[in-house]
Formats: C-alpha cells, structure tokens, sequence
C-alpha cells in the first residue's frame, strides 16, 4: 500500500493545516503505559551494571535520548468500525491520507512498522537499536497495523552531549568524576553515531514536525460515518479552502 491513514479530532486536523505542522508526543503520554516500559527498564538495569567506561557512556547518552523522543501513529488500513469507534470524538472524527513517498520528505523523521507480541519480556535487551523498543507493541492492539513516525534530538557537538551528560548527572545524583575520565574524543564518537538516526529535543513533551516545504501534504480527508449532516457541510469548506481533497463521510456501513 502507498497510503498511510490518520484518525484525529476535528480539532487537531484544523490546527494541523493551519499551521501545517504535525505534533509528535513523547511515549510517556501514549494510552497504554506498558509501551514504553520495556526501553526505560533496559536503559535503568544498564545504568545500574557498568562494566566499563564506555558502557557507562553509551548507556547515559540512550537514556538521555528516551526522554526525548517523540512519536506520531498512523495505520495502514484505510479504514476499520474499531478504528473509527476508538477515535470517535463525539462522531466528528476524520481521517486523512499521505502518500509514504511524501512521508519520507519530512525532515529528521523515521517511519517504522509496529510489530505486535505476546510478551514485552521477549524483547532483546541486549539489541544496539533502540528502535527495536519503539517498534514493539503488545498483541491486544494488532488490529491497529500501526506505523509510527519517530523524530530524536540531535546532539550538536561532543561538547553539546558532555553538557546533556552533566545535566543528566546531576540529576541522577551520580558523581561527575565520570564525566572528567571521559575524552571529548569518546563522547565525540558516539555523538556522530546518533546523530546518524537521532533527534532530540530538551525538556518538552510534544515536538511539532513541519510539513510547508512538501506540496499537497495531506492527500484526502474522509469524516466519521456516524458525523451529523451539518457537520459534514463544514468539513467540505474547509478542506476546499485548503485544495485538499474531501470524500464525505465513510461508506464502511452502508451496502
């Protein structure tokens, strides 16, 4: 499939062309709180068993980036009763379809397919890429088909990332001693590999991802099919308004 779909509120869509923005959220406020468990106890029991420098290294730097992370979910069904009824807000829900290509042109911005398990324990902790605990989602919620969208901060220098280890330090009460056994060199290293695929942002919990520079974003908009009459009317104005295509309100109930 070239499509990828989003249920949102009616007024999370209107701030979305408006500003044309999309807004990433950090996983501690995702709906189920086992999701992001499963990262945060790895990088915990690696914090609590060093056994050498560079592990110590490595691990501080992953836990930094943990807290900055931030996703946006989208779906490959065009459309599901579950879905529509999950993301109901009040029958004025719509969904709206992008192109993956266009996916793809969003600046810092990673697209990875969900996969559902039965067991979170299942999942190597002993795997480099924290990806593997993004993508990992329990099987209650397969019926999704879920792609996330992730975007990290980027460390802007060796010395950007000893400046985020000695916040971090600080507040771990843990003692800086660390930090001044460590070459710039060390940290220098490590830098360059995150910021092949990371991108972090400090001390906030939403991240807005800008999508102005790619033409005609957003390709279609499709209302919930139990919206009221009048409702629909607004959504076909605005979405002419913003040359976006409108497909009235989904046909999944009707023969």
């Amino acid at each position: 499939m070239s499509k990828i779909f989003r249920f949102m509120s009616f007024q999370s869509f209107v701030d979305t062309i408006l500003r044309k923005k999309l807004t990433f959220i950090h996983p501690n406020l995702w709906q189920d709180p086992y999701e992001f468990n499963p990262l945060i106890d790895h990088i915990k029991y690696k914090l609590k068993n060093f056994s050498d420098k560079q592990e110590q290294l490595d691990s501080l730097l992953e836990y930094i980036i943990t807290r900055k992370i931030y996703c946006q979910s989208w779906t490959e069904l065009n459309e599901s009763d579950a879905l529509w009824r999950v993301y109901s807000h009040n029958n004025t829900s719509i969904r709206i379809s992008v192109e993956k290509s266009k996916i793809n042109l969003l600046n810092d911005v990673k697209k990875i397919k969900v996969k559902y398990i039965d067991d979170f324990n299942k999942v190597e902790f002993n795997d480099p890429n924290i990806y593997t605990f993004l993508k990992t989602k329990r099987k209650a919620f397969s019926h999704e088909r879920e792609i996330r969208l992730v975007t990290h901060y980027k460390f802007s220098s060796a010395d950007d990332a000893k400046n985020k280890l000695k916040d971090l330090l600080t507040l771990l009460g843990k003692n800086e001693k660390f930090l001044q056994d460590t070459s710039l060199d060390q940290i220098n290293n490590k830098v360059d590999e995150l910021n092949k695929r990371l991108n972090y942002n400090l001390k906030q919990d939403t991240k807005m991802i800008n999508y102005d520079h790619i033409d005609n974003f957003i390709e279609s908009v499709m209302l919930n099919p139990f919206a009221p009459s009048w409702f629909e009317k607004t959504m076909e104005i605005l979405c002419n308004k913003h040359n976006i295509k409108y497909l009235g309100k989904s046909q999944l109930y009707k023969e």
